[in-house]
């Protein structure tokens, strides 16, 4: 009997997290961790997905949620078998997650409990950092030995740290054994393959290249993992298949770096192991040792220039947002500076206004009052002289007399004492 299958698409990323975010009618949900985990806690069967949250047609299902207590985070994983969908995710920018609340304690502004009906893939997701990582799978076709762990978290790139095997203790100080599911799912998702799933040991888990503590997909690790499965270094004996899906699953790293892509070299039948550092030679043929040595001086020279154009890509843009900065800074230099004219003009404006009111109440020479004041401490005095005079009908007037010894320059207090400012006023004085 003759079979076809066909192949779907392989999901996985971060679904929900905590923190403050706008839903596309505008309302500001507040998604705390106690609604994270209880979200989480009601997850029991697969659930639909749809593209946007507008089409109803299933395209696919979320066949696991997973939950970190380190930062109460939901990841998941899913199928997508619709073939025309599958494409605008892949390629068209529908390729970020948005969970579909149904909100049972709360309201939609600080919801308590409730569970997720389904997810849709958007292009503008309500939560940040939700994009889904993809792969194309087949049912039928793969007849590896190993597995591909699912990245359970989210991740950043990391184009220039230095990169060194990580360990069990880079990860966690318990034992393999000690270790909860869920923790040796995250794990796991650092690596590009496991003898099985969940894996039994660490050493199961080969061709690492996440950071264990920021779990960023690190780019000196990718070049060291392709280098690998191509035959920089002697390997474990995995098979063909194996090694084709962990080549497909590292090109997607490549892709998000901007890289090209390395040709299957173990396809090809060429390699760089210790017993064929370049190709296969003829039988009975044995290569130098010092052809091994120059391949991976070859290799530690491309990651070199890669980190080296890493470090200029970054220059540049830390130069541009300098400039972005600085550009920014004299425009608010020009804007409080405009400011302030307004408001110097506005100020006496209002001082303006105050004395016509207080001549049309009949109040002698309110032009007089305060004069040597600065112009907000001179407002405050005009408007408790009305104040004062709406309350009692009555204002001193300034002295008509000469006064005989002129009070310092500097004592405001004195001088406004002298023009009849009444005491209560005095306090505004500076």
């Amino acid at each position: 009997m003759e079979w076809k299958k066909p192949t779907y698409l392989s999901v996985d990323g971060t679904m929900a997290r905590p923190g403050a975010f706008h839903g596309k009618d505008g309302i500001i949900t507040n998604i705390t961790p106690a609604f994270i985990k209880n979200l989480f806690k009601h997850f029991n069967d697969a659930l639909p997905f749809y593209l946007t949250h507008d089409n109803r047609d299933i395209i696919g299902f979320l066949t696991g949620l997973g939950y970190d207590e380190l930062t109460d985070t939901i990841s998941y994983d899913g199928l997508i078998f619709d073939s025309t969908n599958r494409n605008l995710i892949e390629k068209e920018g529908f390729d970020s997650i948005s969970p579909e609340l149904v909100i049972t304690d709360g309201d939609s502004d600080n919801p308590v409990d409730g569970f997720i009906s389904g997810a849709a893939f958007t292009i503008t997701p309500a939560i940040p950092g939700t994009k889904a990582h993809h792969n194309v799978i087949s049912f039928s076709a793969y007849e590896g030995d190993g597995v591909i762990p699912p990245h359970k978290f989210s991740y950043k790139e990391d184009s220039s740290s230095s990169w060194s095997r990580p360990t069990l203790s880079d990860f966690t100080d318990k034992s393999f054994e000690e270790l909860t599911a869920q923790e040796i799912g995250i794990i796991a998702g650092h690596f590009a393959w496991a003898a099985e799933y969940p894996p039994k040991s660490f050493g199961d888990l080969k061709f690492p290249h996440h950071d264990p503590k920021t779990n960023a997909v690190v780019w000196a690790g990718v070049v060291a993992a392709m280098a690998a499965i191509n035959g920089a270094r002697t390997l474990a004996s995995i098979s063909d298949a194996d090694k084709s899906a962990v080549y497909s699953h590292l090109a997607k790293h490549y892709k998000e770096f901007d890289k090209e892509v390395p040709k299957k070299m173990f396809e090809l039948g060429e390699s760089m192991t210790v017993d064929n550092p370049i190709k296969q030679p003829d039988e009975g043929v044995k290569l130098p040792e010092s052809a091994i040595s120059q391949a991976e001086i070859e290799l530690a020279r491309r990651q070199i220039n890669d980190t080296i154009s890493s470090y200029k890509t970054q220059i540049e843009t830390l130069s541009a947002d300098l400039a972005s900065y600085k550009t920014k800074a004299e425009t608010l230099e020009s804007s409080s500076a405009s400011f302030k004219e307004k408001y110097e003009t506005l100020l006496q404006g209002e001082i303006a206004k105050a004395e016509t009111e207080l001549a049309e109440l009949g109040i002698e020479k309110p032009t007089e009052f305060a004069i040597d004041l600065d112009p907000e401490s001179r407002l405050k005095i005009l408007k408790s002289a009305k104040v004062h005079f709406v309350k009692t009908g009555k204002i001193t007037k300034p002295p008509e007399q000469k006064i005989d010894a002129k009070p310092p320059e500097n004592d405001k207090k004195s001088r406004a004492k002298a023009m009849g400012i009444p005491d209560e006023y005095l306090s505004y004085i500076h």
